[in-house]
């Protein structure tokens, strides 16, 4: 993404470019927390420099969240050992874990 001069800049053109490079990284396949790292980082900049950009317009564009890693409930394994152990020595081992 090319930098716009900030002397000249109007904000209906910078959010136009911002937009462009919000569609062009989900082609790329990019995350939406990726996505929104780039977008929060370059509209920081132009609110530094007094430029005023629609940011409602620009979060729109951004891809919706999706899931990763499936998430499992925690599940109690079994100690291997307490299948072949004695009524006692199951009691022994709990005292010890």
């Amino acid at each position: 993404m090319k930098v716009i001069d900030n002397a000249n800049s109007d904000g209906k053109k910078v959010e136009n470019h911002i937009i462009d490079f919000v569609i062009s990284l989900k082609k790329q396949g990019k995350g939406l927390a990726a996505i929104s790292n780039y977008v929060s980082a370059i509209c920081e900049y132009y609110k530094m420099n007094d430029v005023v950009l629609n940011t409602n317009k620009i979060h729109q564009y951004l891809p919706e969240f999706r899931k990763s890693k499936k998430d499992r409930a925690y599940r109690y394994e079994v100690n291997p050992l307490r299948c072949f152990a004695l009524p006692h020595m199951v009691l022994t081992m709990t005292h010890l874990e």
